[in-house]
C-alpha cells in the first residue's frame, strides 16, 4: 500500500517488475530454483510457472533441521499445533501470545542446536 499521493502519481503504486515491462524491458524466466525442497517447489512450478520451472536441488539436499522433532521426516512442511490459545484484537491490530511464546520455543530449540540465525525464518 503506498499512502503518498505525490508517489501514486509517479506510478509507485504498480509494482516495479510491472513498471519495467511497461518501459520494454523483456522479462527473462530463471529457470532453475535452489532454495526450496522440490515437494514446495511443485505448487508454484505447475500454477504459475506452467511447469518450466526445475529443480537445482534433490529432496536429500533439504533435510529436517537439527534441534526441532520434525513429525514427518519424509514430508518438508510442519505445522506447530498450539493448544488453548487466544487471538486478542486491538485496534486493528491480532496477536497471540501463546503462539509466540511456542515460536520463541521452537526457534531457541533451532539456535541451541546451533542452527545460523540467518537460516531460520518463520511464517
Amino acid at each position: 500500500t503506498v499512502a503518498s499521493r505525490s508517489a501514486l502519481e509517479v506510478g509507485a503504486g504498480e509494482p516495479l517488475f510491472n513498471r519495467l515491462v511497461a518501459a520494454g524491458v523483456q522479462p527473462l524466466l530463471l529457470d532453475t530454483q535452489y532454495r526450496m525442497h522440490p515437494a514446495i517447489s511443485q505448487f508454484p512450478t505447475d500454477l504459475f510457472y506452467g511447469g518450466r520451472l526445475r529443480d537445482g536441488i534433490t529432496a536429500a539436499h533439504r533435510q529436517p533441521p537439527r534441534g526441532y522433532p520434525w513429525p514427518r521426516p519424509d514430508w518438508p512442511v510442519a505445522f506447530q499445533p498450539v493448544v488453548y490459545s487466544r487471538e486478542v484484537v486491538e485496534g486493528v491490530s491480532r496477536y497471540n501470545s501463546t503462539e509466540a511464546e511456542e515460536v520463541v520455543r521452537v526457534v531457541n530449540g533451532l539456535l541451541q542446536a546451533q542452527i545460523p540465525p540467518l537460516d531460520i525464518g518463520v511464517v
